[in-house]
């Protein structure tokens, strides 16, 4: 089809979600979804999706999401 679109993404790098508890937003994103630590800083937790593209990023380090 001519007209047919294409995707504006292919795919997406990173997510940075705010949790006020990494231990707890560990558990959930883990335990819940699947995720796998890729890294770990003081206030922020690098998490692997299936795709091994996408990273989630959970932090408590700013109270806003990306």
């Amino acid at each position: 089809m001519e007209n047919e679109r294409k995707p504006l993404f292919k795919s997406v790098d990173c997510i940075r979600i705010y949790t006020p508890n990494l231990n707890e937003g560990l558990k959930f994103y883990c335990e819940k979804l699947g995720l796998k630590i890729i890294w770990k800083a003081e206030t922020a937790i690098g998490l692997g999706m299936a795709d091994n593209i996408t990273e989630v990023v959970i932090q408590n380090e700013d109270n806003w999401q990306e």
